[in-house]
């Protein structure tokens, strides 16, 4: 029997600047611009992995 185990990253930056951590050609990452009262409940989806 064979056990296959992946691993999911989740990281979180946040800047008031252009820089950004995510790749745009990576679908599994994340960019957020601005912060609203809507922010947290992306985050958590995100983080979930339900977005």
């Amino acid at each position: 029997m064979t056990t296959t185990t992946i691993a999911f990253t989740r990281l979180l930056g946040m800047a008031g600047n252009r820089f950004t951590i995510a790749d745009p050609a990576d679908g599994g990452m994340l960019d957020i611009v601005g912060f609203s009262s809507s922010t947290p409940q992306v985050l958590s989806g995100y983080a979930r992995g339900d977005l």
